[in-house]
């Protein structure tokens, strides 16, 4: 089957004013990892999702911003410039337009850039907010796999977990899913993330 997912963009009066076609997935149904969403095609459904929304924001504020707010004559374009804003989803680039102020008012400045009102840093909050919660989880992460080789050696088994990570690399490579190896940083006394596979025997 196809799946087409389409963003609608509507006025403040409900009307429609664009309609984008967001993605389109071909999915199969004959096997359970046909099933739903995989991960790459969700990442990349937010990250388009993200973008379009993220555009039409961005060219909405511009818009309101063309302008002079005193006398409303349109302002006139003296460059250009792209700005990147980082966010959960992607990283993402927008025009940056330069304007010249109106002749009307005396402005401090001759020129300025709308949308540095607007993206007053570079990084969604959001994304801020998660970065600084992760680095705060590192340490911990690493108390509690300590924690669990001193208390459980007994009962988790090297060759158990061989058992469970051939299951999960099966699985992973029938459905081309990334996976994660840890091995040992022998500088700082605590595991770093690696590239490839899910290797914990011999770690017990």
């Amino acid at each position: 089957m196809r799946v087409k997912l389409q963003l609608v963009m509507c006025n403040d009066q409900g009307e429609e004013e664009t309609v984008t076609d967001v993605i389109t997935l071909s999915k199969h149904h004959q096997r359970i990892e046909h099933l739903g969403l995989t991960l790459a095609e969700s990442k990349h459904l937010l990250s388009t999702l993200q973008q379009h929304l993220l555009q039409q924001q961005v060219n909405t504020f511009l818009d309101t911003c063309a302008d002079c707010p005193d006398c409303g004559t349109p302002l006139p374009l003296k460059a250009r410039a792209s700005r990147s804003f980082r966010t959960l989803f992607g990283t993402f680039q927008f025009d940056s337009p330069r304007l010249e102020h109106c002749d009307c008012t005396r402005r401090k400045t001759a020129s300025f850039r709308p949308l540095s009102a607007l993206l007053t840093e570079s990084v969604a909050p959001e994304l801020l907010s998660m970065e600084a919660k992760w680095s705060s989880l590192v340490s911990y992460v690493y108390r509690v796999i300590v924690d669990i080789r001193q208390h459980f050696t007994d009962t988790l088994r090297s060759h158990t977990i061989c058992d469970h990570n051939r299951y999960v690399r099966s699985y992973t490579t029938i459905m081309d899913l990334p996976t994660i190896s840890y091995e040992r940083d022998e500088r700082v006394n605590c595991p770093r993330i690696a590239d490839a596979t899910v290797t914990l025997h011999n770690k017990i």
